[in-house]
């Protein structure tokens, strides 16, 4: 069985002095699960297609969207119930997307391998698209 030591350094400072077996020994303390890797390269490259594709008549269609709530809104035929939202979400609007912005920091840093994964199969898919 092999067994992985962790090295001395941080990457930071491997990268720094150019040292290639610091920075393989830290690629290699990764935790790599290739299907894992594998989907994210995938949905990545479909994500980056459909956006290269189709990001602009979505972004009419929530414009439009955004503009009719808000002059129905204006006009008094809808009415938001901000008190009613904030009771389904159990706090403000401002505190949900905090909380929802810390847990996306928290599972990018955890899950760096399959990150890196979506960020170059999303790049290929916008080239492809």
């Amino acid at each position: 069985m092999l067994t992985v030591t962790p090295p001395k350094d941080s990457v930071l400072e491997c990268i720094k002095n150019f040292d290639a077996r610091g920075i393989m020994d830290h690629v290699k303390g990764l935790d790599f699960n290739p299907i894992e890797i594998t989907t994210f390269f995938a949905v990545g490259i479909l994500a980056g297609f459909l956006c290269k594709r189709y990001f602009k008549s979505a972004l009419i269609w929530a414009l439009m969207a955004v503009v009719i709530v808000i002059v129905l809104d204006y006009i008094g035929m809808v009415a938001i119930q901000w008190d009613t939202i904030k009771g389904v979400v159990g706090a403000s609007p401002a505190q949900a997307f905090d909380r929802l912005f810390q847990q996306s920091v928290l599972w990018a840093r955890d899950n760096v391998p399959a990150l890196i994964s979506f960020i170059i199969g999303f790049t290929a898919g916008i080239k492809v698209g």
